[in-house]
């Protein structure tokens, strides 16, 4: 399948309906992965640079938003794919309905009394409990509250 192009509005870029993103000389663009696991890159207008998602460049150059929606979902949960068949306009209670639908829940600890109690009395301060148990502070501060010095 042909790889189309289109022009991002207000800058001398292209944004392709695979996700890629070039100057209109042809030099592609590298992009890098954001925390939230997205790709962005970088684009100058006259001196500035301004950052954007790969993903809403796509969704806007090849989708537009007739529907007036806000973001933009990844139908396979991959973030890092940009393909044009892998991107919809969402509201925000169909983007959180289509991640809890297909993401499994997390599995919950359960931790021992004696583990809870072992934390609560550790010879050491909160950070260095915090840090020994690898566990949030919260946690630690609740269990000492708890389980301290409690036989």
């Amino acid at each position: 399948m042909k790889e189309e192009w289109k022009k991002i509005a207000n800058f001398n870029y292209e944004v392709s309906d695979r996700g890629r993103v070039r100057k209109l000389n042809g030099f592609l663009m590298k992009p890098w992965k954001v925390r939230q696991g997205y790709l962005q890159v970088g684009l100058s207008r006259t001196g500035d640079r301004f950052k954007f998602l790969v993903h809403r460049l796509v969704a806007e150059a090849f989708l537009g938003n007739l529907a007036g929606k806000s973001f933009v979902n990844h139908k396979n949960l991959d973030k890092s794919c940009n393909d044009l068949e892998n991107l919809e306009w969402v509201s925000r209670e169909e983007n959180i309905a289509h991640y809890l639908k297909n993401t499994p829940p997390r599995p919950r600890v359960q931790y021992s009394e004696a583990f809870k109690r072992e934390v609560a009395n550790f010879n050491g301060g909160m950070l260095e409990s915090k840090r020994f148990y690898n566990l949030p502070t919260s946690t630690v501060q609740s269990w000492r509250k708890i389980f301290r010095d409690i036989p």
